[in-house]
């Protein structure tokens, strides 16, 4: 928004934005360069592919529990029980891993490509949602024991990973606060706070879509 001008300042010039820059480039006796010529067609190529990855993941891990949970209820009582549990597992590990390899993207973002905070908790919300809805549509489909076990895993396991990271969240301001030094990259304290505040909000949400 700095390099626009006033609306009455800007009657003559053809846009704002070049009659900044060219006083900008008055004023410094030499054009204005562009901002974004160190961008190349590999360098964004390579920063596409994270968000590539994660779609492509988070859609092998949709359509893949939704076949094996289709296959599992044509089997017998004791082989569905089985895979269902299986695929229980298989889901929850599938959830933690690329709730880790988001982190990780987010955290190595920088520069031109690099992510905000709302953009982070934007993602954590939608991949929270989305994964936290399949787990809950595979525990639907069980019965019995094995549903009641699933079904208090995980809320457990949401639970003991907001602990952990509100824990390191407090280890670091005590740190902090008692000896003038960070435990943490700056960084890395708001993403704990984002990523406890968009798992409540992911978890809630999942929990009114699939109670």
């Amino acid at each position: 928004l700095a390099n626009f001008t006033k609306l009455e300042d800007n009657k003559k010039a053809k846009g704002s934005l070049g009659r900044r820059l060219t006083k900008e480039g008055s004023a410094l006796g030499a054009p204005c360069e562009c901002p974004f010529k160190l961008v190349s067609c590999r360098l964004f190529s390579l920063h596409c592919l994270v968000p590539l990855t994660c779609f492509i993941w988070t859609t092998i891990y949709v359509c893949g529990l939704r076949v094996g949970y289709m296959y599992a209820d044509t089997l017998g009582h004791d082989a569905r029980h089985g895979l269902q549990i299986a695929l229980f597992g298989l889901s929850m590990f599938a959830m933690a891993a690329g709730m880790e390899l988001l982190t990780r993207w987010i955290q190595k973002s920088a520069g031109y490509f690099g992510y905000n905070h709302q953009m982070f908790i934007a993602f954590v919300i939608i991949y929270g949602m989305v994964s936290d809805v399949q787990v809950r549509l595979g525990i639907v489909k069980m019965t019995g024991l094995t549903r009641q076990v699933c079904s208090s895993i995980l809320p457990l396991y949401w639970w003991v990973l907001r602990f952990l990271m509100s824990r390191q969240w407090k280890r670091s301001a005590t740190s902090r606060d008692a000896a003038d030094k960070d435990i943490l990259p700056d960084n890395q304290e708001p993403r704990l706070v984002i990523t406890c505040m968009g798992l409540i909000i992911s978890q809630n949400a999942s929990a009114v879509i699939v109670p």
